[in-house]
């Protein structure tokens, strides 16, 4: 009813926009050097919309060739009848785009623009683009976490400079400097609104991969003795934000739908798993079920059908056992529950099961 007495009397619509775009993987380096010049023409540009509007079509250009590294997305605005009211939005969400972690740039720590640019080991890199808009723009008012619907918004904003209907253009990207690095549990605790984009069936048949998604999400199936449960959380909460982009899907036998048979599903998870987690302990030790399993998980990691780590959770000398020879986690072997902030350790552990995977997905094991 609001928009309906403000046509009639011929106001201006005013519409502010954000768009949040995660990529991953070693490829989008070049990026990061599109969002460099890009920078040093706005801030050359003062303000300047037909140079800011050049820097945001190639850049919207740059992120649709390079479609196959998308991982997550989200979108939020608001329409505004009142043009001051839409520039105080503008300037909200600018600060706060610049103000998210790592998405400051620092010109003065960097020597020149020609020099090589590169991501961090983890290749996450997140584009936040602001823009004002008159009118009505169907292709942005909406979720935009679906990879067609992203594409199109894309495209609408290149044609929005070109009809010369942008009236405030800003762009932010984090890392914004070079060595910096943004981990995937950063990436969660500061960009808490990215959703992983989804993929329609005719999409899925023609899009290129990203590297982290070239297979199906890697099945790591976790063992562990029903007395260190509560340590078996923790670590669950810590491989969170690899589940949350579909790199991993973890399971354990908590996870048993009602009414299905226990041995049954415990099989077929166990079987298609190609990371077997053995959450070491001395009531794991002691148990036979448990040591059954590490058995059997040794025979697929000899066969080179899994790969098995070792998680040490509590002290227990566990020389003797059959997975003695294999690199466990926590960093040297240092059980869990003796480091000082058990944050930490799982971090490790995580850190380390992450390193797997990316070297399996790598080698397509």
């Amino acid at each position: 009813m609001r928009d309906i007495l403000n046509r009639m009397i011929r106001r201006t619509r005013y519409v502010v926009f954000r768009l949040f775009l995660h990529l991953g993987g070693s490829g989008v380096a070049p990026i990061l050097r599109i969002l460099n010049s890009a920078e040093e023409d706005a801030i050359e540009a003062d303000g300047d919309l037909e140079v800011l509007g050049e820097g945001l079509v190639e850049i919207c250009e740059t992120l649709l060739r390079y479609q196959e590294y998308w991982l997550s997305a989200a979108n939020e605005g608001d329409v505004f009848w009142d043009e001051g009211e839409a520039g105080d939005y503008v300037n909200n969400l600018f600060t706060d785009c610049a103000q998210r972690y790592l998405g400051e740039s620092d010109y003065s720590s960097v020597s020149g623009f020609n020099e090589p640019l590169s991501v961090s080991v983890n290749h996450n890199l997140i584009v936040m683009i602001v823009i004002a808009y008159e009118g009505e723009v169907p292709e942005l008012e909406t979720d935009l976490s679906n990879v067609q619907a992203l594409k199109e918004g894309l495209k609408v904003l290149i044609n929005l400079h070109y009809r010369h209907q942008l009236r405030a253009i800003a762009v932010h990207f984090s890392p914004a400097q070079l060595g910096d690095e943004l981990t995937n549990d950063q990436l969660l605790q500061y960009y808490p609104e990215l959703v992983p984009l989804e993929t329609t069936e005719s999409e899925s048949t023609v899009s290129k991969p990203s590297p982290q998604a070239i297979n199906e999400a890697i099945k790591v199936f976790l063992s562990y003795a029903p007395e260190d449960e509560a340590l078996l959380e923790e670590l669950v909460k810590h491989l969170s934000i690899l589940q949350r982009h579909k790199v991993i899907k973890a399971w354990y036998d908590r996870q048993i739908s009602a009414g299905a048979e226990t041995n049954a599903e415990i099989d077929e998870h166990f079987n298609t798993a190609r990371i077997i987690l053995l959450l070491i302990s001395a009531d794991f030790l002691r148990s036979d079920d448990c040591y059954t399993t590490v058995e059997r998980a040794m025979k697929r990691h000899q066969a080179g059908e899994a790969r098995v780590i070792p998680v040490i959770l509590r002290p227990v000398d566990y020389q003797a056992a059959v997975f003695t020879n294999l690199q466990p986690l926590p960093v040297d072997g240092k059980p869990v529950t003796q480091w000082t902030n058990l944050d930490a350790a799982f971090a490790n552990v995580a850190t380390g099961i992450r390193k797997v995977v990316e070297e399996l997905a790598s080698n397509n094991l």
